[in-house]
């Protein structure tokens, strides 16, 4: 096996864990809103534990990404790839730092709001920049079409969240928005692996 084909089942593996992970979380009786919530909360439920695999596994699939773009597509931009990296790597890191779901705010909780605000603008500035490139090259014109589909839903939910949590009134439906960065998120990781896996 080559390692182009190694880092892409490890990265497909790690993608499923995250989706199977955030699917148990949002069907387990957490005591959490998906609308009022968001999914940080789910790291001092009860189920707490599939929140941080899910990040952890979302992280190894983004290094595993990282990698084998850089292997098959040097030239793509550099600013996009290290938006990626600086993706993976906060979600690495955020399984460690959980939230502060109640006042008083903590030097941890706050360390996980500077890491949630780099996992979200990693993405949605690495989408954009990424996909033009990646689109031409899919074998398929509908996964060139879905990536283009998925990097606008991110960066817009990503805008979205960003003004939500600035503008008290919105912050009733915040988690709502912060799902679809990880909807968007998900369906451009997953369609890059096959896209990828494909060329393997």
């Amino acid at each position: 096996m080559g390692m182009d084909a190694l880092f892409a089942i490890l990265g497909a593996a790690g993608w499923l864990s995250c989706l199977a992970s955030l699917t148990a979380l949002h069907l387990l009786p957490t005591s959490y809103h998906p609308v009022r919530d968001p999914v940080s909360n789910y790291a001092v439920s009860r189920y707490g534990f599939l929140y941080r695999l899910q990040a952890l596994s979302s992280g190894v699939c983004g290094i595993c990404l990282l990698i084998l773009l850089s292997r098959q597509n040097p030239a793509l931009p550099a600013w996009g790839m290290i938006a990626l990296a600086c993706y993976a790597l906060s979600r690495l890191l955020i399984p460690f730092f959980p939230t502060d779901v109640h006042p008083p705010r903590t030097r941890t909780g706050t360390i996980h709001m500077v890491l949630a605000a780099i996992t979200f603008t990693g993405i949605a500035c690495a989408a954009p920049a990424l996909t033009p490139a990646l689109a031409r090259t899919a074998a398929n014109a509908r996964i060139g079409a879905g990536l283009s589909t998925a990097a606008w839903f991110t960066d817009v939910s990503a805008v979205a969240f960003f003004f939500a949590f600035g503008f008290g009134p919105t912050r009733k439906v915040i988690g709502l928005i912060e799902r679809g960065i990880y909807l968007g998120t998900i369906l451009w990781l997953g369609l890059l692996f096959i896209h990828l896996l494909g060329g393997i």
